[in-house]
């Protein structure tokens, strides 16, 4: 897991 910051904004997102 390199971006986390990015990574747990999409993946919220994504669960939206």
């Amino acid at each position: 897991m390199s971006s986390s910051s990015m990574d747990s904004a999409k993946f919220q997102q994504m669960l939206e």
